[in-house]
């Protein structure tokens, strides 16, 4: 695996993603697909949950082609169910009034350790939390200013501003021949 912003997983790293993308969309089409087609009118609250998880199990189809691209859904699943067994779940446990239907889900949703064991977590970490975020916008001359900041500065002065030693010049080395 190399370093940076583009980090390659290695292809045993990306086929035990694939795993975890199979075991989703497996299970989400055996549940799910069959409603798709043939079901009861839904209400709102149910409507929305089994579109969505029908559409987690497409975008989990596309994960086996491109499982690095489509890390995203992985880390979404396991976000909502975790999410879900503690703030639903575990309260229950802890009151001891966790019904019948409730512990099934539970179950259900405790297939959720497959995919965090196929996670590259230390990839998630670099690329995700500790890797420089994306532009929020775009400079003067087109560049993203993370790109700006950068590229190595020279010490002349901006035509228009007198820079200081403490103060970087507002136009980097590389495009002060293109201003002038």
């Amino acid at each position: 695996m190399t370093g940076g912003r583009g980090a390659q997983l290695a292809v045993w790293q990306l086929n035990l993603m694939r795993v975890g993308f199979l075991v989703m969309t497996v299970g989400l089409a055996v549940l799910k697909w069959p409603l798709l087609v043939s079901h009861q009118p839904w209400g709102l609250a149910e409507g929305t949950k089994e579109c969505l998880l029908i559409a987690m199990s497409f975008l989990a189809l596309l994960g086996l082609r491109y499982p690095q691209r489509m890390l995203p859904i992985l880390l979404f699943e396991v976000t909502w169910k975790l999410l879900w067994l503690g703030v639903v779940v575990l309260p229950l446990v802890m009151h001891d009034q966790l019904d019948t239907a409730t512990r099934n889900q539970a179950g259900t949703v405790l297939w959720v350790v497959v995919i965090i064991a196929v996670i590259p977590w230390r990839h998630v970490l670099k690329q995700y939390v500790l890797a420089p975020g994306e532009p929020w916008r775009r400079g003067r001359h087109g560049t993203t200013t993370a790109h700006r900041r950068r590229v190595p500065w020279t010490t002349q002065t901006h035509p228009t501003r007198s820079v200081t030693s403490t103060q970087a010049p507002l136009i980097p080395a590389d495009r002060q021949s293109h201003d002038r």
